[in-house]
């Protein structure tokens, strides 16, 4: 059982083949061992690989954590005012565990709610709290640590989150039987990434090595420098897609062909978002920014004041799909979509042009 303990200890330093040293910051909560408390040997806690960038984050393998649930005997025992701090042992290696007292956070007593349980659970309320809380854990009890991993005078160690003594010592057999399961089966494991933000990843990472922007990050710089030419200069129409590509930064090291097609991405993207609407007229398309007043708010105005005439709308005001159906009747908003209506009513809610009643119902301003 050592001999495999240390094995696992030795070698968790080097992640497997083909998997990253450490993913970036914002993929880090798609891994569940990041938030829980990992059951692990005190001898890999000891080893785990610190993030320098991040400090108080750790690496086991390629799986982030910094919080750990660890079993052991106490072989040493320190206090003084504000905490216990106990040496716990496990086999594999020793770490000092502290665990604040509950008088220095002031923390209220457990025992004064104890009238309010029945008579055999008060008697083991008082025996635990006698012995937990005031006495603390002797030489040779067995605990349970729960805690984050901090460093206090270049000496690791586990800040409790929750700590127990186990009066059953089978607890510590259960234990050494199931942490070989669980690095088996679970922290050996490839982080498994959904495979968009794999794909991602392994973008960034080609971009960094050779310079040129992929048709994913293209997308988004000509997302981000249009929508910033949009705000600067108060454009409320474009009549010509073509004339896109010389508004913004000509940056893209890419043929025409490739950039026309990322424009085109752009704007789907974007009428989706709610940020442009096309609007058909006779002989071309004309595409709207609602990011700033439009055309559309004044159709939208015009149709609420029609209907809010009517006592069963004045009341109780249009609703949002009501609104996008009146304007798919038309012509030139055959074809808008519920999320640029959607946007236009929330831009004229914010310039007190309407007046929300209810959920996506609104009414004109008298």
């Amino acid at each position: 059982m050592l001999s495999m303990e240390m094995t696992t200890s030795e070698t968790q330093n080097e992640p497997p083949d083909g998997e990253l040293d450490f993913y970036p910051t914002h993929a880090w909560g798609l891994d569940h061992y990041f938030m829980i408390f990992n059951k692990m040997y005190i001898a890999d806690v000891l080893q785990l690989r610190e993030n320098a960038m991040y400090p108080g984050t750790y690496m086991y393998r390629s799986h982030p954590l910094f919080k750990v649930d660890i079993v052991g005997v106490v072989v040493k025992v320190d206090q003084n005012h504000t905490c216990f701090t106990y040496t716990v042992d496990d086999g594999t290696g020793v770490i000092p565990c502290c665990c604040w007292k509950k008088d220095f956070y002031n923390v209220p007593d457990p025992g004064s709610s104890f009238l309010e349980l029945p008579s055999d659970l008060q008697r083991l309320a008082a025996r635990i709290t006698d012995q937990k809380e005031h006495e603390g854990y002797n030489l040779g009890d067995l605990i349970r640590v729960r805690g984050k991993i901090k460093v206090f005078r270049d000496q690791r160690e586990v800040v409790a989150r929750y700590h127990t003594r186990l009066d059953d010592p089978m607890e510590e057999v259960q234990r050494l039987a199931e942490l070989p399961k669980l690095y088996k089966q679970n922290y050996d494991q490839p982080v498994q990434l959904p495979q968009k933000v794999q794909h991602e990843i392994e973008n960034k990472q080609q971009e960094s090595i050779t310079g040129i922007l992929s048709k994913e990050s293209m997308i988004l710089q000509m997302k981000k420098d249009l929508m910033d030419y949009f705000q600067e200069n108060q454009t409320k129409e474009i009549t010509l897609q073509d004339n896109i590509l010389e508004k913004i930064n000509s940056k893209f090291s890419c043929s025409d062909c490739e950039k026309k097609q990322c424009v085109e991405d752009v704007l789907v993207q974007l009428e989706e978002d709610g940020k442009v609407c096309t609007r058909q007229e006779q002989h071309h398309n004309v595409i709207e920014v609602l990011v700033n007043s439009s055309a559309l708010e004044k159709a939208l105005l015009d149709i609420m004041e029609k209907k809010c005439r009517n006592s069963k709308y004045s009341t109780s005001g249009c609703h949002l799909l009501n609104l996008h159906q009146e304007l798919c009747r038309t012509f030139q908003y055959a074809k808008v979509k519920v999320t640029a209506v959607r946007a236009c009513l929330t831009r004229l809610e914010e310039n007190s042009d309407i007046i929300r009643v209810a959920v996506d119902r609104y009414i004109t301003v008298a």
